[in-house]
């Protein structure tokens, strides 16, 4: 298994997802590595990954996964869980960090400019997924293999780079979103709801680049 990309084994064994999360290791945007890889640069035993994997291996799910989806539902899928999602979650958490930067500006744990990162940040991301709606995601479901395809997947695929810059971001600004034991409510709020985006993000770009996209560079 430590032989396989971490992308390749995200995709095709449900529950191996979470056990990257647990290691910390970026199965979406840095998706290409070997598992023995991935593990070197963060200084973990591929063995104990190795192990976690296989309990996943014997409690495999048997129902149809995403990953099995036909192109059609998965472009679906994405549009409907994430990018929606994405397009309601950046606005209301940006409104609520600038709340709680506010309240609490004397605060020594405030995340300042957390809020300018989040707006920033969807700015660019409501143009990618603009980008896949209204030309890639048509192309696709129209089955035309034009090579102006694999050069916008490409083009996309480096975007989600900045996904993973923008992820290990938002873990520093908020210490791996653990607020101070005396944070308020909308502090409490606003860190929950990081961490959901940030799962949500994670698992969005992985379909995109471990699922979606290789089914049509190959062609």
């Amino acid at each position: 298994m430590r032989d396989e990309t971490i992308g390749a084994i995200a995709a095709s064994l449900p529950g191996a997802d979470r056990v990257f999360r647990e290691f910390g290791l970026n199965f979406c945007c840095e998706g290409k590595l070997l598992l023995a890889e991935a593990a070197a640069r963060r200084a973990l035993s591929v063995e104990e990954i190795e192990h976690r994997l296989t309990v996943c291996r014997t409690v495999e799910r048997f129902s149809k996964g995403t990953a099995e989806q036909d192109t059609g539902p998965l472009i679906q899928h994405i549009v409907q869980r994430y990018h929606r999602a994405h397009r309601l979650g950046f606005p209301e958490l940006a409104r609520l960090s600038r709340h709680v930067e506010a309240v609490h500006a004397a605060h020594a744990s405030v995340p300042c400019g957390l809020a300018v990162t989040l707006e920033n940040a969807f700015e660019a991301l409501d143009e990618h997924m603009h980008d896949e709606e209204q030309t890639l995601f048509p192309a696709m479901l129209r089955r035309r293999h034009g090579p102006f395809v694999p050069d916008l997947i490409a083009v996309l695929t480096h975007e989600h780079l900045g996904v993973g810059s923008l992820l290990q971001r938002l873990r520093f600004m908020t210490n791996a979103f653990t607020p101070p034991p005396d944070a308020c409510r909308s502090w409490r709020l606003l860190y929950s709801g990081l961490a959901a985006l940030v799962d949500d993000l994670q698992d969005h770009v992985h379909l995109e680049n471990n699922v979606l996209f290789p089914r049509f560079v190959a062609v």
